[in-house]
């Protein structure tokens, strides 16, 4: 199950051949939606009766090729019962720092260190596999506003032994810079 995450009130990107939208409503303080509830609701309600391996997030503000769709298939095909990262670059508009650094990282820290072990990332296009995302469901996600919801879900998956991979040559482009 492939979901291309858009913030209502944002200008969707042109959709990707076997990714269904999902969208965001803000909430009073925007852009603080309530990203946990929307990737809970649509795992029950498209990836559950359908068996689904795990569900593929693609932000909406990041720009994907075929290429890269590519590789994140064949990652997720070989070990689908890991988190899959992309190797995407987070400019500091996003985060709030003086310069880029990789949406996976390790030990508590973002940084321009492209660490190959990492046990945290970002959503920006990430493989949640299904036991990540059941466990997600029952430890109250649909409470879960962005953006913790990124942390959240590192946190869960450390808790629970799940690997993370950066997929190598997989390379998307964050476009909020």
């Amino acid at each position: 199950m492939a979901v291309h995450v858009i913030w209502n009130n944002r200008a969707p990107v042109t959709p990707f051949l076997g990714f269904r939208e999902l969208h965001v409503t803000p909430e009073p303080d925007y852009p603080f939606g309530r990203k946990g509830l929307s990737f809970v609701c649509a795992w029950e309600q498209l990836g559950v009766p359908n068996d689904a391996i795990g569900m593929l997030i693609l932000d909406g503000d990041v720009a994907i090729d075929p290429h890269d769709n590519r590789m994140m298939h064949r990652a997720i095909w070989h070990e689908p019962a890991a988190v899959h990262v992309a190797r995407v670059k987070l400019w500091p508009i996003s985060h709030q720092g003086d310069r880029w650094v990789w949406g996976h990282g390790k030990d508590g820290a973002f940084t321009q260190d492209d660490v190959t072990d990492p046990d945290m990332f970002s959503f920006s296009f990430t493989f949640l596999p299904a036991s990540l995302m059941n466990e997600l469901t029952e430890h109250g996600a649909e409470e879960w506003a962005y953006p913790q919801v990124d942390l959240f879900t590192w946190e869960l998956a450390q808790k629970l032994g799940i690997a993370v991979r950066v997929v190598a040559d997989c390379t998307p482009k964050h476009m909020h810079w």
